[in-house]
């Protein structure tokens, strides 16, 4: 991927697990600090650290890796999401899974879809 002679700077996550050979939450003190207690929300080990493993996955709840391109959503269509949203509204209904077995129900939410103005064809409902 080209970067357009953009530097990115390094990443500053790093893996945090309870499978390391030392222990991670614990500094020499003996205090118990995790990410909320003791230590910022948002921390991550970084190499150096006592409990830095190694590079973690990009993850696209960090800011930082979004904007260095390391995550990147995929397209996705109008339609899909018409469809995830109706999908969506669906399943917010109470007991909808014993409604889905009633057919003048399922009729109801077709007719319903139809009628809401979204991107919903009668072949999408097919």
């Amino acid at each position: 991927m080209a970067t357009r002679g953009l530097t990115f700077p390094p990443s500053p996550h790093a893996v945090y697990t309870l499978w390391s050979a030392t222990p991670i939450a614990q500094p020499e003190d003996g205090k118990t600090v995790l990410p909320g207690f003791g230590r910022p929300m948002n921390y991550t080990p970084q190499e150096g650290d006592r409990d830095y493993i190694r590079k973690r996955f990009p993850s696209a709840l960090s800011q930082v890796d979004m904007d260095c391109w390391r995550t990147v959503m995929p397209m996705t269509t109008l339609r899909e999401l018409s469809m995830l949203h109706l999908m969506n509204s669906i399943t917010d209904e109470p007991e909808w899974y014993t409604k889905i077995n009633n057919p003048e129900m399922v009729q109801k939410w077709r007719d319903e879809a139809l009628a809401s103005g979204q991107d919903i064809t009668q072949s999408m409902l097919d």
